[in-house]
């Protein structure tokens, strides 16, 4: 995980997040994503305290050199103008 961003209902739920996920990423021994919290007047699921988004990165190398570049080709007319 990348980044994790955190909707909280309330301002104690806004000090629980950092200290919640700080605790379960070094249990499992992984990177800290970045936590971004932000406190809202209400959330659209009912009794709701807190809703997460998370952003993830895959495990596979897409291009292990980095970007490539290709040449781009000129297109061929079929009839002339």
């Amino acid at each position: 995980m990348v980044k994790l961003r955190a909707f909280v209902a309330g301002t104690g739920d806004m000090r629980r997040v950092q200290a919640i996920v700080s605790e379960d990423f070094s249990e499992r021994k992984i990177p800290l994503p970045v936590v971004t919290t932000i406190q809202v007047g209400a959330l659209p699921l009912t009794g709701a305290q807190v809703v997460l988004e998370a952003v993830s990165q895959a495990r596979t190398v897409v291009n292990p050199n980095g970007l490539t570049f290709f040449q781009r080709s000129r297109p061929k007319l079929f009839w002339s103008l």
